[in-house]
């Protein structure tokens, strides 16, 4: 397979090359995958792009082309999201009974584990995620007093992979 170096929408394809494969046995031709890596121009502002390779543009030792078009959509994305912390109930606390926290994410996110939040003077019990950017967790307050609720950084990641700064919230 032959790929020249092309600018599509300001992206330069740098480096085009095969990956072994263990697919393929009993006689069969061993099915080839690829990998591409894309340099992205400085200052290039967060968009999404398409890398697109054409039906019959790409052919095997054979002779044989691909049947179909094939598309790989990218997100490019550097910003990473930012939490929020908020009780959402009771409003006076009392020990050893539990109050909700809601954490927002600025934008979707994967996953949070409840291991991955700090609380000062208590424990989360339970972490239920509300849709792709929200969490309520419910915390049980251990000792009198003020009670701190934390999201580390780096325990959410957006899907492009960037993780969350430090956020806060004193209850």
């Amino acid at each position: 397979v032959a790929l020249s170096k092309q600018h599509r929408s300001g992206l330069l394809l740098k480096h085009f090359r095969e990956l072994p494969t263990d697919e393929g046995k009993n006689g069969w031709t061993n099915p080839v995958r690829f990998a591409v890596t894309v340099t992205l121009p400085d200052g290039l502002p967060e968009q999404s792009f398409e890398l697109s390779i054409p039906k019959e543009r790409m052919r095997d030792l054979a002779g044989n082309v691909n049947e179909q078009d094939v598309v790989y959509h990218v997100e490019y994305d550097r910003t990473p999201p930012e939490m929020t912390l908020s009780k959402t109930s009771p409003d006076t606390l009392v020990l050893d009974s539990p109050f909700s926290v809601t954490l927002t994410a600025s934008e979707s996110v994967r996953t949070l584990e409840a291991t991955a939040l700090r609380v000062d003077g208590g424990r989360v019990s339970r972490l239920t995620p509300q849709g792709h950017n929200a969490f309520v967790a419910e915390v049980i307050p251990e000792t009198v007093g003020e009670i701190r609720v934390e999201v580390p950084s780096d325990e959410v990641e957006d899907f492009a992979g960037n993780a969350n700064e430090e956020k806060a919230a004193l209850l």
